[in-house]
């Protein structure tokens, strides 16, 4: 099970246990008090309260301790301590710590997600799958539907709704594979204003916490799994997009400093080459 197989899973029901808690004496509730909250007695749909907590509640509960956001113990719930150590206001900072817990190398539960990302960003963002319908036949043609989870429109809604949640797509007309959003988090996360980053530094600090990218574990499975090989000096054009909206937004300027280790966006982002990524 992960957050895309469980399709009760969603990104409001897990950011509302983490809200709750995150209001809370200790950062902890009863549990049985917290199960009231997420699903109050005045909810149709399902009659019994006993049901209630079996098909929705418990599989939200289990994946969030499973992701390492919440611990359960004498009958109560709270937030982990890495959790709690992470606590921000920063604004998206909740979809940056669901990031690095779904990526964690701690455990394999959320690989399916990841590496469904990781396929995505590896199309051509201008060809990619608007739906369902487009998505399958692709999907079966470079044969990861079983690496990805993905093996039919259940869990294709879910990964659809934490993807783009998550800063990695869009819809417009249609589904569109875009990190801009979540590569703009991490900028701001890990840089600051003015700073000249080497392309270098810049790809290797995104494959560590963003492993969907060029580079990243998620991805290089995706090229083994199609048998393909990225020429390392060019950009995918999911990276080459995303960072020629960053740089058209004013957020960031790419520039050539050096011939050292320089990179090109993919051609149909013009192939401009540079060196370092000027923090704006």
């Amino acid at each position: 099970m992960s957050i895309i197989s469980e399709a009760v899973v969603v990104p409001n029901r897990v950011r509302s246990i983490y809200q709750w808690l995150l209001n809370c004496k200790n950062y902890e509730e009863e549990e049985d008090k917290l199960k009231r909250f997420l699903i109050p007695a005045s909810y149709k749909s399902i009659n019994e309260e006993r049901d209630r907590h079996q098909v929705i509640i418990n599989p939200i509960l289990s994946e969030c301790e499973f992701l390492g956001l919440i611990i359960k113990e004498n009958e109560k719930v709270a937030l982990s301590k890495q959790v709690i150590e992470n606590i921000s206001d920063k604004k998206n900072a909740f979809q940056l710590l669901l990031a690095d817990l779904v990526f964690r190398r701690e455990h394999e539960r959320n690989d399916d997600f990841a590496t469904a990302v990781a396929w995505i960003l590896s199309i051509d963002p201008f060809k990619a799958p608007k739906n369902w319908t487009e998505f399958e036949p692709e999907i079966k043609r470079t044969g990861c539907e079983e690496i990805t989870g993905i093996t039919n429109s259940n869990p294709y809604s879910n990964f659809i709704i934490w993807s783009t949640f998550l800063g990695f797509s869009w819809a417009y007309q249609g589904f569109v594979p875009d990190p801009t959003e979540h590569l703009s988090w991490r900028i701001q996360q890990f840089f600051k204003k003015e700073d000249e980053v080497p392309i270098s530094h810049f790809l290797d600090k995104m494959k560590e916490f963003v492993p969907v990218i060029d580079g990243g574990i998620y991805r290089q499975r995706i090229l083994d799994k199609v048998g393909e090989k990225l020429e390392e000096s060019i950009l995918s054009p999911s990276l080459s997009l995303a960072l020629k909206r960053l740089q058209d937004l004013n957020f960031i300027r790419l520039e050539k400093k050096s011939d050292i280790a320089s990179r090109a966006l993919a051609k149909e982002f013009g192939s401009h080459s540079f060196s370092h990524i000027i923090v704006l």
